[in-house]
């Protein structure tokens, strides 16, 4: 019994011991492991291939490339696959030991060259070992766009201000990240792959500078189809505006007239508001002395207008264009006491005053006024020769000194109009100074009187009614 106990112990000792043994010659037969590692250095015509060899020494080692993807499995003496190219055997590693080749290396057989931008390229990391080979995982990469080309600008030159809006031609310029012009970034718009317009940015100096693109692809090549030359702005004086005037010459019309102390061509804006509208014709020829007519204008209407000379502009300005009784028909704006109180002394200095304030129509240029006896209920004194007219508008009638005595009862003298007290306003403005002289022994009390005003164009005047 106890020897069947030493044998049995004996026996499972050996079981464990062929047990080890097993094991130990699997461990030797395990596949060494190579690892494909991504790609570096990628650019659009290579890349650098990267592998790392596993836990055994590597008799050779060697990169597998192909376009499409493909499948690899070890062997002794791997075969290629149609479209895929080879590296051939590169120099042995050691174990857990990284390796790379160019791309541009996968020379087996010939027909992957040349490598070409934007194109994705799959590859697997080899490892030989003990005469198999050994494959790791295919990975892939994308060679980067190819370089962007600039062919032509235009124009070639702008001023150092900037501004100035180039068309920049070439290859590859689609995803354009930058445009420069020297070292100095601009503004752009990527038309197409062969197309972008950019604006000049400013520059401290004149001269040439490249006009470079760049993009993922990298940054064009510099040469002479890509020079920009940067001038000096030309400086235009700016003219000194002087002397602006409208004269309105009907009830649609005004001339508007100017002077510029250089030679300068000009135009008029013009409207009923600030913001204008219209615009005369711009002038043809440069000159210190300008002129523009205005036609079509509204009757009896206030106009804002500005002139231009070159690069100068004029402060806003109006005029009012004539009228007729049809817009603006003769009115009494108001009367003005200037003095109420009098004293019966037979002088204009010592009677009463008033200012009697008209609007009349512009073409109508003759006025003239009359006035009932002055009364009340008990007493009176004659209108003739106890009143004097004046008007700072008129001509003939300015001030009392010259003023217009009235004769009798009807209307007096014509005083002829060419001012305006208001400009701004549709129609003409007249101010008339009413003096009245209080006769010797008039009695006391408080007196009124009435009166009538008409007015006409200078012209008729002769044929106009006497009441």
């Amino acid at each position: 019994m106890q020897k069947n106990t030493i044998a049995f112990a004996a026996t499972v000792a050996t079981a464990a011991v062929i047990a080890v043994a097993g094991i130990a010659t699997l461990a030797s037969a395990a596949a060494p492991q190579v690892t494909t590692q991504p790609a570096t250095a990628i650019s659009a015509t290579d890349a650098t291939l990267n592998g790392l060899n596993g836990d055994t020494d590597a008799t050779a080692t060697a990169f597998w490339v192909a376009t499409s993807t493909f499948s690899a499995s070890s062997s002794t003496s791997p075969s290629l696959p149609t479209g895929v190219y080879s590296t051939g055997a590169l120099p042995a590693v050691a174990s857990s030991t990284a390796f790379s080749a160019q791309l541009s290396s996968a020379t087996i057989p010939a027909g992957l060259l040349p490598i070409t931008p934007n194109t994705t390229y799959f590859f697997t990391a080899w490892s030989e070992v003990d005469g198999t080979w050994y494959p790791g995982a295919t990975l892939s990469f994308t060679t980067l766009p190819a370089a962007p080309t600039v062919t032509g600008i235009t124009p070639t030159t702008g001023t150092t201000t900037g501004g100035t809006s180039v068309t920049i031609t070439g290859t590859d310029l689609t995803g354009a990240s930058a445009v420069n012009f020297g070292s100095t970034p601009a503004s752009f718009t990527v038309n197409s792959d062969t197309s972008i317009t950019a604006t000049s940015p400013a520059a401290s100096s004149t001269g040439p500078v490249d006009v470079t693109v760049t993009t993922t692809g990298g940054t064009s090549a510099t040469s002479s189809a890509d020079v920009f030359t940067y001038v000096a702005p030309v400086v235009v004086p700016t003219p000194v505006i002087s002397n602006v005037a409208a004269n309105v010459t009907g009830t649609s019309t005004a001339t508007i007239t100017w002077n510029t102390d250089i030679p300068a061509v000009g135009d008029v804006s013009y409207g009923t508001t600030t913001s204008y509208g219209s615009n005369t014709p711009m002038e043809l020829v440069a000159s210190t002395t300008h002129s523009a007519a205005l036609t079509g204008l509204d009757e009896a209407t206030l106009y804002h207008f500005q002139v231009s000379a070159g690069t100068a502009t004029s402060s806003d300005m109006t005029f009012v264009t004539s009228s007729t009784s049809a817009t603006t028909p003769l009115a009494i704006d108001g009367i003005t006491s200037v003095m109420s109180n009098g004293v019966a002394d037979n002088l204009y200095a010592d009677g009463w005053q008033w200012t009697i304030h008209f609007t009349i129509p512009d073409n109508e240029n003759a006025f003239r006024i009359r006035f009932s006896d002055w009364g009340n209920a008990s007493s009176s004194f004659p209108a003739a020769n106890n009143i004097l007219l004046s008007s700072p508008q008129s001509s003939n009638a300015s001030t009392s000194s010259s003023g217009i005595t009235e004769t009798g009862n009807g209307f007096s003298d014509w005083l002829y109009l060419d001012g305006d007290a208001s400009s701004s306003t549709p129609g003409r403005q007249m101010d008339l100074t009413v003096q009245v002289k209080i006769p010797f022994g008039t009695a006391a009390g408080n007196y009124s009187s009435n009166f009538t005003a008409s007015t006409f164009p200078s012209s008729a005047t002769s044929t106009a009614p006497t009441q």
